[in-house]
């Protein structure tokens, strides 16, 4: 074998080796944002919005309502509709708000401004929802995931509400297991969120050379089969506060050692 191919060879099992100990430290720091307390607050800068969205054991309903809010929206302010919303009707009790009418849940979201980009869209599905947490769930929303049932199964339920479509659905379930600590069977079913953050974060990082995100997902999973999602939270934050898409901070990126992008671009 020739010198040339014999460093070509040595640096791909070097490259390889980096990459598996790169996969390993996502592991590593993805397990321990799960394992650790979940803090008041991460939902939004909305002091009752915090309140509300984490009133989860007392009003279910309003974790439902919020992850529909999130469909086409932004999601931080779709918490903070929640608190506009309780301002405007009055309440967030279940049983009052299953005896509004689609006309006040009109007024509601629109009068005297729109609290969503999609108002209209918005009121027939809320009021679907409260409706089929009363008719299915006993006005219980917590029956949806109570059971310690498998991952699956959740989402399934919140697929069964008009508007949710697997998208927020899987996050929804992510956010129940990772935040809230709800227990269920398994979280094989729990894929990664992919937006333009993940797909920037793993593709420089070297995991990925594909944008799809069905590839993305699957790549993720190989990383941790019985829960995916348990990521979301780690590319999330490298994105948000290093992998920028301009002059990237990779001297403080926790995963600066190992990221194949930022040993190409060492920074000055």
């Amino acid at each position: 074998m020739s010198p040339v191919i014999e460093k070509k060879k040595e640096a791909a099992m070097a490259g390889n080796k980096k990459l598996e100990e790169l996969k390993e430290k996502l592991v590593t720091m993805a397990k321990k944002v799960y394992q650790g307390p979940w803090e008041v607050g991460k939902f939004s800068k909305d002091e009752r919005a915090n309140e509300i969205i984490n009133n989860i054991h007392k009003m279910p309903h309003v974790f439902v309502i919020a992850c529909l809010l999130g469909r086409q929206f932004h999601d931080e302010k779709a918490w903070e509709t929640l608190a506009r919303l309780e301002e405007r009707i009055g309440t967030l009790d279940i049983k009052k708000l299953s005896r509004l009418t689609l006309k006040d849940w009109e007024n509601a979201f629109i009068k005297p401004t729109p609290l969503h980009g999609f108002p209209r869209e918005m009121a027939p599905f809320a009021m679907a929802a409260v409706e089929r947490i009363m008719r299915e769930y006993g006005g219980d929303a917590a029956r949806l995931w109570s059971d310690n049932p498998s991952s699956a199964t959740v989402i399934k339920r919140f697929l069964e509400f008009e508007g949710i479509g697997q998208k927020i659905s899987t996050m929804a379930v992510n956010i129940l297991v990772r935040y809230f600590k709800i227990p269920m069977s398994d979280c094989y079913s729990v894929e990664v969120t992919v937006d333009g953050r993940m797909k920037r974060v793993l593709s420089r990082m070297g995991i990925v050379d594909s944008t799809k995100p069905k590839y993305i997902q699957l790549t993720v999973r190989e990383m941790y089969p019985k829960y995916p999602g348990i990521f979301d939270p780690v590319f999330w934050e490298i994105g948000k506060f290093y992998c920028f898409t301009a002059q990237p901070n990779c001297g403080q990126c926790p995963a600066n050692e190992l990221c194949l992008y930022s040993q190409e671009h060492p920074q000055k």
